[in-house]
């Protein structure tokens, strides 16, 4: 048996487990992340107003969306934000439902952590995981300052979807 190359398997099956890159991003501010089977794409802007689109087979399924918080005190995060850091990772693991319909689930994506900071100096994150059936983002908002009031009243969730065409909704 060829130790040299199950060893070879091995190192590469680890790095695609744990695969990162730092600072996918291009000189306008850009980032984005594919799916594992590379069908979609989630493209974050961080150069000004927040937005993002995702294309479904290289066609767009949402064109450029606006992203954004605006809380009580005043902060709006995502009116004029700069990338600051991007870093993407793969997982392809599995967990246990013991409700659902299927017993075993795959949890197969790639994630994209992108850093922000706000023209205000408030840093933030937008955090993406794109599966090859869909995709789901979130805000990661940092700790408040040690001294600073911990609540915060969010009044306005400013996240849109912009769809590039007049398409039926069905509920």
């Amino acid at each position: 048996m060829n130790h040299r190359l199950i060893a070879t398997t091995l190192l590469a099956a680890a790095l695609i487990a744990g695969c990162k890159t730092s600072n996918p991003t291009d000189s306008t501010g850009r980032v984005s992340v594919q799916s594992p089977d590379g069908k979609i794409e989630f493209t974050l802007s961080g150069k000004g107003a927040l937005v993002y689109s995702v294309a479904v087979d290289g066609k767009p399924v949402l064109s450029e969306s606006r992203l954004g918080l605006k809380f009580r005190d005043g902060l709006t995060l995502g009116a004029d934000a700069r990338l600051g850091k991007a870093e993407q990772t793969e997982s392809n693991t599995t967990w246990e439902n013991p409700l659902g319909k299927r017993r075993i689930v795959r949890d197969h994506h790639r994630e994209l952590r992108a850093s922000f900071v706000e023209k205000s100096g408030r840093s933030f994150e937008i955090v993406v995981r794109v599966f090859n059936d869909g995709l789901g983002f979130r805000y990661v908002l940092p700790a408040a300052p040690s001294g600073a009031a911990s609540d915060f009243v969010l009044e306005e969730e400013q996240t849109r979807f912009s769809f590039p065409g007049d398409y039926f909704c069905y509920a």
